[in-house]
């Protein structure tokens, strides 16, 4: 989860009209994963216009405080307890939209039946094989070339192109990183089954939503031992990582990173209305 300190709404150039018809985007993703298409989606569009409105409404003016701060933090130098504290409110951010979505779906979902059901299952199926060719391919240098394609790509989002140098210590870091992709998938793939089973078991709207809010807030804490020890390293060494790019960042990385959050800021400020 650290790295929501250097995402967070990252890649999107095109802010403003991305948000405005997230809408139908959701939609659509909903009726893929489902297989909704031949059927009537007014429901879902009133439920999931609801959760835009409420998002727009109470969430953005947080994520602009949030970047507000960031951007204050990054002209100070980052430092451990920086990344720390933007995790911490990252995940804060997340726990709100869920407990929200979870309330908005429960209806919809507890309505589905088998063959939405199938449905969904065969969809995670796929995302399963396109995440273990990705990340647990037999080729290990063409592994780890992935993801430090993935994180780099991450940080010039912020910081522009890194230098040789950058470039080094993020290959340096994923090279020591955990290998946890292998307990990740096994992790994902038994989290994906429980929802399948939980969807399967509620049949009404009140027993699925806080069954619903349960799943989605307490993940840590059921991803295993051995994963949740893993984890953590991990994110203690990406943290070090992200610290020590900090203090190398040129004047000109340093300052395209708080113009890009402050960017932000205007952008959720104008977007909350």
């Amino acid at each position: 989860m650290s790295l929501v300190a250097i995402t967070l709404l990252g890649a999107c150039t095109m802010l403003r009209l991305a948000y405005n018809n997230v809408d139908a985007v959701v939609r659509v993703m909903a009726q893929d994963y489902f297989d909704l298409w031949s059927e009537d989606s007014t429901d879902l569009r009133v439920h999931i216009a609801r959760l835009h409105e409420w998002h727009r409404r109470e969430e953005l003016p947080k994520y602009a405080a949030l970047l507000q701060g960031a951007a204050e933090k990054f002209a100070d130098g980052l430092t451990a307890a920086d990344v720390v504290w933007l995790t911490g409110q990252g995940r804060e951010r997340y726990r709100a939209l869920v407990v929200r979505a979870a309330d908005e779906a429960a209806p919809l979902l507890a309505r589905l039946g088998p063959d939405h059901h199938a449905a969904l299952a065969k969809k995670i199926a796929e995302n399963n094989a396109k995440f273990a060719k990705e990340f647990l391919g037999d080729d290990l240098r063409e592994r780890e070339k992935a993801r430090v394609k993935k994180l780099a790509g991450y940080i010039e989002d912020w910081t522009g192109p890194l230098s040789a140098a950058q470039q080094a210590r993020v290959v340096a870091a994923v090279r020591a990183f955990p290998r946890l992709q292998e307990l990740q998938l096994a992790s994902r793939q038994a989290r994906q089954q429980e929802l399948l089973a939980l969807l399967q078991r509620h049949r009404t709207a009140a027993e699925l939503a806080p069954a619903l809010r349960a799943y989605f807030t307490d993940w840590e804490s059921r991803r295993g031992s051995e994963y949740g020890r893993m984890a953590t390293e991990w994110e203690a060494q990406l943290t070090a990582m992200l610290v020590d790019l900090g203090g190398s960042l040129s004047t000109e990385q340093r300052s395209r990173a708080i113009k890009r959050a402050l960017q932000f800021v205007a952008d959720f400020r104008s977007l909350s209305g």
